[in-house]
């Protein structure tokens, strides 16, 4: 795994607010993050190891794409996976994103998903989209944050988008 910057934040333990800072790292420690996914699967909307087994998905996301995670010593406490390459469309794909129940509401996943934005345009993407359940309120309301827009309703699930920018050389503040 690999450094690529750190949240921080602060956090009461005790009645004593201590500041923290956790790195930001690619991981490709597979049982790493199967243990995650299993951590917070009670806590999904929707079952992720009824229509997935674990191992085969993180195996296929760490040789396809990128998961960026949040580490609390060597333990992940949030975890983007996402893929980058639709090399044709220019489309990057949210597939999972995820946080500790003891480290929610404190910023991780807004940061990892700026992060994994930022690294989808770095690798030329134009767009990136996610297909969250239309149950997750709390998730729709971070793409909102982030300024994803809505494309279209599939079932139990919303597509949603938001175009990059990539950086082109050319001065648009003007247009």
């Amino acid at each position: 795994s690999e450094n690529k910057f750190c949240v921080r934040f602060t956090m009461s333990i005790d009645n004593t607010d201590i500041e923290k800072e956790y790195p930001i790292v690619v991981c490709k420690d597979i049982e790493k993050i199967v243990d995650f996914l299993w951590e917070i699967e009670p806590y999904l909307p929707e079952s992720l190891a009824a229509r997935v087994d674990f191992h085969e998905y993180a195996e296929k996301v760490v040789v396809n794409g990128y998961a960026l995670a949040i580490l609390e010593g060597e333990k992940i406490i949030s975890l983007i996976m996402f893929y980058c390459n639709d090399i044709t469309n220019k489309i990057a794909y949210f597939t999972f994103a995820g946080t500790s129940m003891d480290y929610r509401k404190k910023g991780l996943s807004l940061s990892l998903f700026n992060e994994a934005i930022k690294v989808s345009s770095e690798h030329g993407m134009r767009y990136v989209n996610a297909r969250p359940y239309i149950v997750n309120k709390k998730i729709l309301s971070l793409f909102r944050k982030l300024g994803f827009t809505m494309k279209s309703i599939h079932g139990k699930t919303i597509i949603v988008e938001k175009i990059t920018l990539i950086h082109t050389g050319i001065d648009i503040s003007f247009l």
